[in-house]
């Protein structure tokens, strides 16, 4: 099938490199990204101690015969309990060590028994643990600041939400998404099905992870919360996910919206949100604005991608549809807030920036949902549904708010540093998601 294709992902695409009641409990990846992480890093760098004590003997099978052996060192063993008051747990055979329990401190108990003519050597049983590159505050580095984990500290509100995210293909079976998803559609292929074909289609799905990830395994989105936060996956881009039409952006808008579409079964779930993670270089368009504003007057939310410039140019103008002025435009900044080199400003208003770009994890980029796992990209396409998990968390607590009002909470929520911040390229800061739960005003600090 040929298309006209003017619009473009606006992640970056970089290869991937790894690999309704409200729910009271935070899954295991929210509860680590919760926790301070310097108290994180503090807790794994020392090993924890089980209290029992490995004892290997001194044995010389060419003296005594290989059949004295085994009645030598069950007499080594009553000799060790006896002279150092350790507890036989369990008797071995051959090279393997037995397991003594300690009274006292483990170590001191193994450095006395290590020096009895006894025994051969002695070693505290202790914990081991996995040795990422990095632990959970940096491998999503996205999730670990920005008010992320203080929001979740808050809980979703009572109220359901939908999310449409209109992208490539999303992994609707994918286990940290499956749970959050709602009936989709495919515009491409005008069928129910907005799964990926290709293998390289990565990016409705990401993008849809930071929105949505319960948190099972190894990310959290946003709004992780999917007994309250649902995303309606509806993809109009091509097999290979370099392409969309306008055209059917417009469908895609108009069905999430809940409007008959020919073609298209009626959809059931009007979204509250619409993530537009895509775009292309063109100035503003009477065209668009009416596309956007035809589901912005109904009181939708529209969140897009400001744009990537891969030049690193950056003042070039925000994309389409990002620059009507019926949509929220977003910004990318990395770990340090610094925005990142390829997030695009100009020729419009920012609304405001979120993480999207470089982070101290061991891909470099943000971790997020991919098909059958894990991976990384980096884009103003990561930074737009950080925002609308954010936003979507909000309308949990409060439904009905506008998107004016919405916008002027998230300018609210933003955090600004006139030292090397300015109001064309970063809107008016970076986003606070605590912040904008809050309702807070404006702080002088960093989230």
């Amino acid at each position: 099938m040929t298309k006209p294709s003017p619009l473009t992902l606006a992640g970056l695409l970089l290869p991937a490199l790894l690999l309704a009641a409200c729910r009271s409990s935070l899954s295991e990846a929210q509860q680590c990204l919760q926790q301070p992480a310097l108290a994180a890093a503090a807790a794994g760098s020392e090993p924890t101690w089980s209290g029992n004590v490995l004892v290997a003997y001194r044995q010389a099978p060419e003296l005594i015969g290989q059949a004295a052996v085994p009645g030598l060192r069950q007499l080594q063993a009553a000799g060790l309990q006896a002279r150092h008051g350790v507890a036989l747990l369990e008797a071995r055979n051959g090279v393997l060590p037995d397991v003594f329990r300690a009274e006292g401190d483990p170590q001191e108990v193994a450095q006395a028994l290590s020096e009895d003519p006894r025994v051969a050597w002695a070693v505290a049983d202790f914990s081991l643990q996995p040795l990422q590159a990095t632990g959970c505050h940096d491998e999503q580095w996205n999730l670990s600041g920005f008010g992320v984990p203080e929001a979740w500290g808050t809980g979703p509100g009572p109220h359901g939400v939908t999310v449409a995210v209109i992208d490539s293909g999303i992994d609707v079976d994918h286990p940290e998404l499956k749970d959050a998803m709602l009936p989709g559609f495919n515009f491409y292929d005008m069928n129910d099905d907005p799964r990926p074909v290709m293998a390289t289609d990565n990016h409705g799905t990401h993008v849809a992870g930071i929105i949505a990830a319960s948190g099972t395994e190894h990310v959290s989105g946003v709004a992780g919360f999917p007994d309250t936060v649902k995303v309606l996956p509806i993809r109009i881009f091509n097999d290979n996910a370099l392409s969309a039409s306008f055209d059917d952006l417009v469908l895609a808008l108009a069905w999430a919206a809940g409007e008959p579409v020919t073609g298209a079964p009626l959809n059931e779930h009007p979204a509250d949100l619409i993530n537009l993670s895509l775009g292309a270089h063109l100035p503003p368009q009477a065209g668009v604005d009416a596309a956007i504003s035809s589901v912005t007057g109904g009181g939708i939310t529209v969140i897009a991608a400001s744009g990537n410039d891969l030049s690193g140019t950056r003042n070039i103008g925000i994309y389409a549809p990002a620059n009507s002025a019926a949509a929220l435009a977003v910004g990318s900044v990395d770990s340090d807030a610094q925005l990142s080199w390829f997030s695009v400003y100009g020729g419009g208003d920012i609304t405001v920036t979120a993480p999207g770009g470089s982070g101290p994890s061991s891909c470099g980029q943000v971790l997020s949902t991919v098909p059958g796992g894990y991976g990384c990209e980096a884009g103003t396409s990561m930074a737009a549904p950080f925002v609308t998990g954010s936003v979507a968390l909000l309308l949990t607590h409060e439904p009905g708010l506008t998107p004016q009002q919405i916008e002027q909470r998230l300018q609210q929520a933003a955090w600004f540093d006139p030292g090397f911040m300015t109001g064309e390229a970063y809107g008016p800061g970076v986003l606070c998601t605590d912040r904008l739960l809050e309702g807070s005003p404006p702080a002088p600090g960093p989230c």
